[in-house]
């Protein structure tokens, strides 16, 4: 059972900082075509 749950969290790590990533992402291209067009 402790070896279930510390998979599912340490897949739910790497999920979340899948997300955290591509918003990273999404804000870095935002900040990128700002500064390109200001």
């Amino acid at each position: 059972m402790q070896t279930v749950l510390g998979v599912f969290h340490v897949s739910g790590i790497m999920e979340l900082a899948g997300h955290l990533r591509s918003f990273e992402f999404l804000v870095n291209v935002q900040y990128i075509s700002l500064s390109i067009a200001g």
